[in-house]
């Protein structure tokens, strides 16, 4: 599914890069940041060209036009909306997304909900798998005790990495599990709703619907599994 799903979106990508090219480049800011309707309609455009026409641009390509978004940007949502194609564009220099991702936590390293956001947007890629996750928990800014950096490290890995949560190799649900049963000794509210995901197995093919049920089975059968998680 996610193979036909970047299948198909390179190939729009492609036929349409010229179109989408012009779309991304008339819709660039006009004057000092203006936080009207006007003004928000132009970048939800450019980032929507953006993302579409970003999988048909190799790797310089792709450097020349993000490093430039994002140094042009006076806003933030401009530089999130490079950062996002940064971190999820496979042919980008290594060196170069982690600059841009090390930029932008110096930038808003004291705001909680950017940091959030900075987190999430990594956890999400599909670039991004259960080690690059586990990685992630141990950044300075990542508190586990935190609701809220819960839902955006793990929360984003599991609902919307669905190449790298759902890998054949289990690791995915391994982490997740491990995660949940961790939480659920001092907020057994917060770990069932990271174990959601894993219920759905229904949803999946057989091997991966084995593995899901396995491991909500070896969290069933925890003595001190709490109320809400049961």
């Amino acid at each position: 599914m996610c193979d036909a799903r970047d299948a198909l979106h390179l190939a729009l990508a492609r036929r349409h890069r010229e179109a989408l090219e012009s779309l991304y480049e008339q819709n660039a800011p006009q004057g000092v940041y203006q936080p009207d309707a006007a003004g928000m309609a132009r970048r939800s455009l450019k980032h929507a060209a953006l993302r579409l026409l970003a999988p048909a641009l190799s790797g310089e390509e792709a450097e020349t036009v993000l490093v430039s978004h994002y140094q042009l940007a006076d806003n933030l949502t401009d530089r999130q909306g490079a950062l996002i194609q940064a971190t999820r564009h496979a042919g980008l220099d290594e060196g170069c997304r982690q600059r841009l991702l090390e930029d932008f936590y110096g930038r808003w390293q004291l705001e909680a909900l950017v940091v959030n956001v900075w987190f999430s947007l990594q956890a999400a890629s599909p670039l991004y798998d259960a080690a690059s996750v586990r990685e992630l928990a141990r950044h300075q800014a990542f508190d586990g005790r935190n609701p809220n950096k819960l839902r955006a490290l793990y929360g984003a890995f599991s609902r919307q990495n669905q190449r790298n949560f759902h890998a054949l190799d289990g690791s995915g649900y391994d982490l997740l599990a491990e995660t949940v049963q961790e939480v659920d000794a001092r907020n057994p509210s917060m770990a069932a709703s990271l174990a959601t995901p894993l219920t759905r197995w229904r949803r999946y093919d057989t091997e991966r619907a084995r593995r899901m049920r396995a491991v909500l089975e070896g969290l069933a059968g925890e003595e001190s599994l709490s109320r809400d998680l049961l």
